[in-house]
């Protein structure tokens, strides 16, 4: 499977007409909600209504330094594609239930759809995934393996994030491992 903004974007829009609502309001009423994602949310963390949420960095050179406030260009056209903020703990959950998924289990999915979606993600048969992703301000990683029961949850509020977050995922994988 090849990830694509475009495509995210693309099925979020059409979700969203099918059910006369936007994207948002379906992943708020069927992920959030039933996952109890209570701080999860769309668009920057930090806002003038969530003064105390992280702040982001943007790398300057070879130092990563907090954004400026002010006004932000708008990431909309591709809001679905990465405009939702959690905490770690609730990523850490998602990749759970992500887990769970993976197993057959999960309470979301129907067992053939967890399946026909585990087949997507773990096209080589290995037992394990990893999801990345962010944006010039924040990253976020998880992982997690069928093969020995472990979701792990890394997040940074840089972007260029790959490589600091997947180290962090082998070296908690190496220590859990014993």
């Amino acid at each position: 499977a090849v990830y694509s903004n475009a495509g995210y974007t693309l099925i979020a829009e059409v979700a969203a007409r099918q059910a006369k609502t936007d994207y948002e309001a379906l992943v708020a009423e069927h992920v959030f909600k039933p996952l109890k994602l209570d701080k999860a949310g769309f668009g920057r963390p930090r806002s003038k209504d969530r003064p105390d949420e992280p702040r982001l960095h943007v790398k300057r050179g070879q130092a990563f330094v907090p954004e400026p406030d002010g006004e932000r260009r708008p990431e909309a056209v591709l809001a679905a594609a990465g405009a939702v903020h959690c905490t770690v703990v609730e990523l850490a959950r998602f990749a759970a239930y992500e887990l769970a998924a993976a197993a057959g289990i999960a309470p979301l999915l129907k067992p053939e759809t967890s399946k026909a979606y585990w087949k997507i993600q773990n096209p080589e048969g290995r037992g394990e995934a990893i999801q990345a992703g962010g944006a010039p301000w924040l990253h976020a990683t998880y992982s997690f393996s069928t093969k020995t029961n472990l979701a792990i949850a890394v997040a940074t509020n840089c972007g260029s994030g790959d490589p600091p977050c997947e180290a962090a995922i082998r070296a908690v994988a190496k220590r859990m491992a014993g």
